[in-house]
């Protein structure tokens, strides 16, 4: 990976990182004095067919490769859409991090919980995927400019708190929008910790039932938007993280391990490309994806958004499991036909040092306030 460097404000701004096909690029609107910095945004598709060399700001640039054919940049986006009405939004995908455990450096203004809420814009169509743990999603959208009441689907993980805790309030912005999870015979879910603590960690089971009109219960494969799909069908393949070890599903007195059937991936599909959604990934991230290439065979994952579970006690930030078996994750994720992955929440900051350890460029961490076009 090589960057291009900005003399005026003495910071690196453009990744060019080497690719193949055709060659894809767009200006640094900071340097060229239409915008200003705000948050990370990554770039992979934008000028189709148009090559470095032909953008003024690059045609005497001594840091440029023009071989390179893909950018990561750190422009005001909007303001590059105005002035260049030609970058092909057409079938463009925008993802943003509402809520993560942290904030993207220099967004001092959101609030970063331990949760995760992502919107995400695709095809003319808004989905809200989980919304932390309260209601600070919704203050971090309103910062971020974005209108939770246009959301056209939510989509719940699991039933867990730090993923459907701002529930609630997102029925009172939103009025129309569906939400999407899967049916649980059981509610009362637990994260325990024998002679020490036990701790209801579900999903308000009194909001389910009042406002059941809202709720879409799905079981199976299904289309709930045009490309926009949930899988309930999880192959266990591989070993659960070990991260599971201390979520319980209480029945009467008795507890019995959580074996997680309430969780569901999305997944987007759009010219024979996927963008997979996995929330916490409590199944195993690598079932997870052997999952969609089971569903959806030969089709290359543009992204995959979500935590991997691998975290022991979030507020200790231990890991759960070896580096040797974190490792071993990291080494068959590269097998499957993946371009970029974009972890954080309950993957925690130990684990993903050691997956990146291994996975380099293909991994990135994803905070709150993040954003990325696919």
């Amino acid at each position: 990976m090589s960057r291009i460097y900005c003399r005026q404000t003495d910071r690196y701004y453009i990744d060019i990182i080497a690719g193949s096909g055709v060659t894809r690029a767009v200006e640094n609107s900071l340097a060229l004095g239409i915008g200003k910095v705000s948050r990370e945004v990554s770039v992979t598709r934008a000028l189709k067919g148009v090559s470095l060399a032909s953008i003024p700001y690059f045609q005497k640039s001594e840091y440029i490769d023009f071989h390179m054919t893909s950018i990561v940049v750190l422009p005001d986006i909007m303001a590059l859409y105005s002035k260049y009405p030609e970058l092909d939004r057409e079938n463009e995908m925008r993802v943003v991090s509402l809520i993560e455990n942290t904030k993207l450096e220099g967004s001092h203004d959101l609030v970063a919980e331990h949760g995760l809420s992502l919107y995400i814009e695709s095809n003319g169509k808004k989905i809200l995927f989980d919304t932390g743990a309260s209601e600070a999603f919704d203050q971090n959208a309103f910062k971020l400019g974005i209108k939770l009441e246009e959301v056209d689907a939510l989509v719940i993980s699991h039933h867990h708190y730090d993923h459907g805790g701002g529930l609630a309030r997102f029925l009172e912005v939103n009025q129309t929008s569906k939400v999407y999870l899967r049916k649980s015979e059981e509610e009362d879910f637990y994260f325990r910790i024998p002679g020490i603590v036990s701790r209801y960690v579900g999903l308000d089971q009194e909001l389910l039932e009042k406002r059941a009109d809202r709720f879409e219960f799905v079981d199976s494969f299904t289309e709930i938007l045009p490309n926009m799909y949930i899988l309930t069908g999880i192959p266990q393949s591989y070993a659960l993280p070990k991260g599971n070890q201390r979520l319980f599903i209480k029945k009467g007195k008795t507890f019995s391990q959580d074996r997680f059937q309430h969780e569901l991936i999305m997944v987007h599909r759009d010219a024979d490309e996927l963008v997979v959604f996995t929330g916490c990934a409590h199944n195993g991230i690598l079932n997870m994806v052997g999952a969609v290439t089971g569903q959806f065979p030969g089709e290359a994952i543009k992204g995959v958004f979500g935590g991997f579970h691998l975290i022991g006690l979030p507020k200790l930030n231990t890991m759960a499991g070896s580096k040797r078996s974190v490792r071993g994750i990291a080494v068959e994720l590269m097998k499957f036909p993946i371009e970029r992955i974009y972890t954080g929440h309950c993957t925690g900051r130990k684990a993903y040092q050691v997956l990146k350890g291994v996975m380099a460029e293909k991994l990135d961490y994803f905070p709150t306030g993040s954003e990325v076009l696919l």
